[in-house]
Order: structure tokens, then C-alpha cells, then sequence
């Protein structure tokens, strides 16, 4: 588990603020003072007969008005941020712009495929940590990323287009967050973090929604192209070779269904229950 006061990446020291949306976004997206929601729950399953049961849904930190770049978190250190992480930001936004402002799609090549997955993989551990009891991710898949900077083969991530509501010239809700973490342990076991073996997350920033799926267990049977085909979405990584632009644009009702849909797939698709602990992070 990851000390407290230690950076979430690379275990340093010397925190520093980190933005949950990047700073670049005020330039991109008006600011408004609509709330942007941002709502967490966890789903559990305490034996291979019961039902998941949701233990607690509730608003996260995030869920708040005002512009999606004033939230920040300590949990990164200055070196990652302003080595690596600060250049894959630059790397991004390049791509995420035009989507983010004006739906136009912007992947030409597997390597734009690989830097916003990247993007969406670092936005989506940081943004756990919005809260920590939450957190899928193990220590170990975060200093992998760090090192490699590549998005880690236990995710899943699609893309889609967003158009919500407008109101007084603003559109609402442009930097909601939906996040769910799915756990499993036996009945006399007191829950704690690594028990969490999927999390779910669903964004929206300005007119794009993404959507990524990550997992501590093996065998799986998550079939990430039907996923992708059945709800118009498109599938960015693991990476095909005939990845398109042709994607849906969803509404703010859109949103919350695409992401319960994709729980309950997650629940459908893991393997059997298993008695003993699950993977802890190492």
C-alpha cells in the first residue's frame, strides 16, 4: 500500500499540487459555474452465492462548481510532475484538443492511440486518489506506467463524443467524473483497499467522453471490441489496427446508463469467486 506523504508514482518525497483536469483545460473550455458531478461507489460481493451489493454511493470530491481546473491533489511529487508527467501533458494535448472543443477526430496513427490512452491512464489514477479508499490501481501497475509511460495490458479504454446540455451559453456538466471500484472478500474479513479488483471510470471533458476499465484479476472475459461496438464507442486501447473516427455522441442521461451498463458487464465478465484474498498490491 502506498505510504502516506510518498508520491503515488515513484514513492519520492517532495509532493507537490497536482490538477486532476490539467491547467491547459481553462484555455480550452469556458469556465461556468454549474456543478460538475463527480459521484463514487463501490460494489461488493462477500460470498460466490450473493449479489454485489452497493456499500456506499456518495459524492466525491470533485463533485463541486466552479472551473474542472481548480481541484487539485498532493500526491505526486515535483519530479514526476514536472519531468514526465508535464510532457505527456504536452504530448496529449496536441490530439485532445480538437475533440475536447469541436468533436474532430484527431488519431491518425497507433502512436496518437498510445498517448491519449497514456493520458486517460495517468488522469484516471490520479483522479482515484480523489478518494484513496477507492483506489484499484496496485503500487506496482503505477511505477510501471511511470517507467514506461505507456498504457498498462491490464486496462481497457474506449472513446466517445459528448453533447450536454447548455444553459445560459455553458454547457453543464462538461467535467463530470463517474468512478466505481468492484471488491470481493470472504464474510469474516474486514473490507480494506486491496480488496478493490475493478475500477470504473467514466469522464467527460468538454465534448469528449472516455471511458476506461482496469483489473487486478487474470482471465477476464471482458470482450472490449463488443463493448465498444454494441454502445458506439471506440475502442483506443489494446490497440486495432482499424480504429476509426465514427463514434457516438451521447447526453448527459447517456452518461450515467454508459457507465452502470459497463459495471454490471465487469460483474458478468470476471472469473469465479475465489475464497482466498485476492491479489494484494505489491
Amino acid at each position: 500500500m502506498q505510504k502516506h506523504g510518498t508520491c503515488i508514482f515513484c514513492g519520492g518525497l517532495g509532493l507537490t499540487k497536482e490538477h486532476v483536469w490539467p491547467d491547459w483545460l481553462r484555455n480550452v473550455i469556458v469556465s461556468t459555474t454549474k456543478r460538475s458531478a463527480h459521484i463514487v461507489d463501490g460494489m461488493v460481493q462477500l460470498s460466490p452465492r450473493s449479489i454485489y451489493i452497493i456499500d456506499e454511493t456518495k459524492f466525491g470530491k470533485q463533485n463541486r462548481t466552479g472551473a474542472i481546473t481548480s481541484r487539485k491533489l498532493r500526491v505526486v511529487c515535483i519530479k514526476c510532475n514536472n519531468n514526465w508527467m508535464s510532457n505527456l501533458q504536452t504530448k496529449a494535448k496536441f490530439l485532445l484538443v480538437p475533440m475536447i472543443k469541436d468533436r474532430k477526430w484527431s488519431i491518425s496513427s497507433e502512436e496518437d492511440t498510445k498517448i491519449i490512452a497514456s493520458w486517460i491512464t495517468m488522469f484516471t489514477i490520479v483522479s482515484e486518489y480523489l478518494n484513496p479508499d477507492r483506489v484499484t490501481t496496485t503500487e506496482a501497475e503505477r511505477r510501471l506506467f511511470r517507467n514506461t509511460v505507456n498504457p498498462l495490458s491490464s486496462w481497457n479504454i474506449w472513446l466517445g463524443y459528448h453533447a450536454g446540455r447548455v444553459k445560459e451559453g455553458q454547457k453543464i456538466n462538461h467535467g463530470s467524473i463517474r468512478h466505481s471500484n468492484l471488491a470481493r472478500f470472504p464474510l469474516n474479513k474486514t473490507y480494506k483497499m486491496d480488496y478493490n479488483e475493478i475500477g470504473i471510470t467514466t469522464a467527460l471533458c468538454g465534448d469528449l467522453l472516455f471511458q476506461s476499465h482496469n483489473t487486478r484479476l487474470e482471465n477476464t472475459k471482458l470482450d472490449t471490441k463488443l463493448w465498444a461496438y454494441s454502445n458506439g464507442l471506440v475502442l483506443i486501447h489494446p490497440f486495432i489496427s482499424n480504429i476509426d473516427g465514427v463514434i457516438k455522441t451521447f447526453n448527459d442521461d447517456d452518461f450515467e446508463g454508459l457507465h452502470l451498463r459497463l459495471a454490471e458487464y465487469a460483474k458478468q465478465s470476471r472469473p469465479p469467486f475465489n475464497e482466498h484474498l485476492p491479489k494484494l498490491s505489491s
